[in-house]
């Protein structure tokens, strides 16, 4: 009916306008976390080896840390992080937006 029409039409547009709002919440946090950078301090071994390797929810704890608070499942690192030094970790902020942090590992 007309009615039905005009309600499923409406939705529609509530829909993408959230979209859009989140979308762009998204873009925002892309460019903050674009600035960040986070250090992550860890135990070595001799010939700096680290004692347990870095995944994504030490990243997580960093990123709260720093007041931004995300799904570990958003944090997309492909393997974990073995070894000290400078690290570009994707994030997956929205279905259409991924961002990247910079991580230094570094020695406690």
């Amino acid at each position: 009916t007309a009615g039905n029409m005009k309600n499923l039409q409406e939705g529609k547009a509530r829909s993408l306008q959230k979209e859009e709002k989140s979308k762009k919440t998204a873009e925002e946090l892309k460019t903050k976390i674009g600035a960040l950078s986070l250090t992550i301090a860890v135990l070595t071994q001799e010939k700096d080896k680290l004692y347990a390797n870095i995944t994504a929810v030490e990243v997580q704890k960093a990123l709260s840390d720093e007041g931004i608070e995300m799904d570990k499942k958003a944090i997309l690192l492909e393997e974990p992080i073995k070894a000290l030094g400078i690290y570009q970790v994707p994030l997956k902020l929205h279905p259409e937006v991924t961002g990247e942090v910079k991580v230094w590992i570094v020695k406690k």
